[in-house]
């Protein structure tokens, strides 16, 4: 979770600065409203966090079955 979330913050500060355009169109500032710009934040962060948290669930599940 840390590294996606710190690669999210220096993705969208050189977008908004316009050193960088993307890579991804959720990255696009300039392209989309500020509105998009945090859904998407909280979208893939979001899914980030609940992935991660499914697979540490499933490692401490099958380490309880042994």
């Amino acid at each position: 979770m840390i590294f996606t979330i710190i690669y999210s913050i220096v993705l969208i500060v050189l977008n908004i600065c316009k050193v960088v355009e993307g890579p991804y169109p959720f990255l696009m500032v300039h392209k989309q409203p500020v509105y998009m710009s945090i859904l998407w934040i909280l979208l893939i962060d979001g899914g980030a966090f609940l992935l991660s948290w499914g697979l540490l669930k499933l490692k401490l599940l099958r380490k309880s079955s042994h």
